[in-house]
């Protein structure tokens, strides 16, 4: 019988051992990345499209960000304090700078950024100062 269960413990015990201690810093409070991360959470950031509410997005990005910091002294209380800490507010920029920060601290992978939209059509070239023709002059009208 194939047991996943003990590859999974092996697979994953490795990945504590790569990952190691790597903590950060963030509102004043000590959190650690989380080696083997949930694949939910960060499906839900997959997920996200143009049609997705402001809600569904901000949800599953603070969840992507939850998945990915060791539950360890309470983690999650701590950090959902320093989200409503109203003297030093947690921006939308802020919470999507640590996500990035921890996909690539727990891949090894930078995020990827997206490619710069313009919003300036790209220049053509110069206009024509010549004078368009409506004439066929000289265009042959026969078909031999």
């Amino acid at each position: 019988m194939q047991d996943f269960d003990a590859i999974q413990a092996e697979t994953h015990a490795a990945r504590i051992a790569e990952i190691g201690e790597r903590p950060f810093k963030f509102r004043g409070e000590v959190f650690y990345v989380q080696a083997n991360v949930g694949y939910l959470s960060i499906k839900s950031v997959a997920a996200l499209s143009d049609s997705s509410s402001g809600v569904e997005t901000f949800d599953a990005i603070e969840r992507s960000v939850l998945s990915m910091i060791e539950p360890r002294d309470d983690a999650e209380a701590r950090f959902n304090n320093a989200l409503r800490d109203k003297e030093f507010p947690v921006t939308f920029d802020d919470l999507v700078q640590l996500q990035n920060w921890l996909i690539q601290e727990q891949s090894g992978v930078p995020p990827t950024k997206p490619e710069p939209s313009s919003s300036t059509p790209t220049p053509t070239g110069a206009d024509s100062t010549e004078t368009s023709s409506t004439e066929l002059e000289g265009a042959s009208t026969s078909s031999t």
